[in-house]
């Protein structure tokens, strides 16, 4: 992994093995595989465009 992107394990070090927040982050695997309530992801990373539905 490059240097700007953490692995598993740095991201279970850093945010502990239970989070019961919301994790925000881009689409990365690492993220994608972490056990969480819920993720919110970033728009900028997503694979289509966001509409808004007003």
């Amino acid at each position: 992994m490059g240097p700007d992107t953490p692995c598993p394990s740095e991201l279970e070090s850093i945010v502990g093995s239970s989070y019961s927040g919301v994790l925000s982050s881009d689409d990365f695997t690492t993220y994608n595989g972490y056990a969480v309530t819920a993720q919110q992801k970033c728009q900028a990373y997503l694979p289509y465009p966001v509409t808004s539905r007003h």
